[in-house]
């Protein structure tokens, strides 16, 4: 009884200092999308690097990614008030994501991939407490971030799937509905309210017309995840799909 009411405290403690935080600006929410999308960039290519088996130039591209997300100004510019540090828990990722041993050793450690993981979800989590807020009205540019970050982590998790397809075994799997059909519907509905906003310039509506163009194409080979399994063509597209959407946003 003691423990329940704890954590009913506890709950309540937690829910009331949310609703008492001081809203972020646009400016801030667009730094934690950022984050969000380099995030899961990293994982992508570490991912990749397994599947590709220590290619040079994907190493590459994951040190670039890194060191994006080590300068957002969400990261960089913590103030000394704030009371939860993005620091420890971006080390410890940081530390997980460059510690691929595919090159070295000729396999990926089921345990460094299970340990990036729970970091990865922790700091997503992080974010998203940090971030946490209305969005029925979101500016434009922040719903082109979001779809960007939900491109990603689609990419993500596919990559994931054929990198480790063969030697699973001991990785821990997606919860129901943290899948990658899941996402892909979800990032269907997201393009679909992007081209319905009356407040979209008709040559951002010729972009994201193209964007869509590329997903209903790479779309039903995500909804069908478990049966094709087309990694390079997926990642091709992917890029192609957030590089778009980034550039929308910028504009």
């Amino acid at each position: 009884m003691r423990h329940s009411c704890s954590a009913v405290l506890f709950s309540f403690l937690l829910f009331s200092t949310s609703l008492n935080a001081v809203p972020l600006s646009v400016d801030q929410k667009e730094q934690v999308y950022r984050a969000q999308l380099d995030i899961y960039r990293a994982a992508t290519h570490f991912h990749l690097y397994t599947l590709l088996e220590g290619d040079r130039q994907t190493k590459e591209q994951l040190d670039t990614v890194v060191g994006q997300l080590q300068a957002n100004p969400l990261f960089t510019d913590e103030s000394e008030e704030q009371e939860t540090s993005f620091k420890p828990v971006l080390s410890s990722y940081v530390s997980l994501i460059q510690s691929n041993e595919i090159a070295s050793e000729g396999y990926t450690s089921v345990y460094t991939i299970n340990d990036m993981e729970f970091a990865q979800s922790e700091l997503l989590d992080m974010l998203e407490s940090h971030a946490a807020g209305d969005e029925k009205h979101q500016a434009l540019n922040l719903a082109l971030l979001k779809s960007a970050v939900q491109m990603e982590k689609i990419s993500t998790r596919y990559t994931r799937l054929a990198a480790h397809w063969n030697g699973r075994t001991g990785i821990l799997p997606y919860p129901e509905g943290d899948t990658v059909d899941v996402h892909a519907q979800r990032l269907t509905e997201q393009l679909d309210s992007l081209l319905s906003r009356k407040d979209l310039p008709a040559e951002l509506s010729e972009t994201l017309a193209k964007v869509e163009k590329k997903w209903r194409f790479i779309a039903p080979k995500l909804m069908d995840y478990q049966n094709q399994t087309v990694p390079y063509l997926v990642s091709r597209y992917s890029e192609s799909i957030v590089g778009q959407l980034m550039q929308a946003a910028n504009e």
